[in-house]
């Protein structure tokens, strides 16, 4: 018998009213059916000042427009990097949180 929360013994939550339904992160924020969003593995502690640590996994959205401030992946030569997107004098810098 599985247990479906309904059908319990004893004293009633009086929050029972107020309980949510089950989030499903796969449509709600991690949608990975759409072409522009894709996982990415972190490799290394640049981002910790950020939590970001060695081995996470990122969702990322290439449809986004560039905002300072924001962690982005970026292709600089023939590696990619995730760094902090800032904007100094009108042009974009990435750094990194050990930076």
């Amino acid at each position: 018998m599985n247990y479906q929360g309904d059908r319990t013994t004893g004293f009633a939550s009086p929050a029972g009213d107020n309980i949510e339904g089950t989030i499903d992160l796969m449509s709600a924020a991690l949608d990975l059916r759409q072409p522009s969003r894709y996982p990415v593995r972190v490799e290394g502690d640049a981002l910790l000042g950020r939590s970001i640590r060695h081995g996470d996994i990122l969702v990322v959205d290439s449809a986004v427009a560039p905002r300072a401030g924001v962690v982005v992946v970026a292709s600089v030569g023939d590696e990619l990097r995730v760094c902090e997107l800032t904007q100094r004098a009108g042009e974009w810098w990435l750094r990194s949180s050990s930076s």
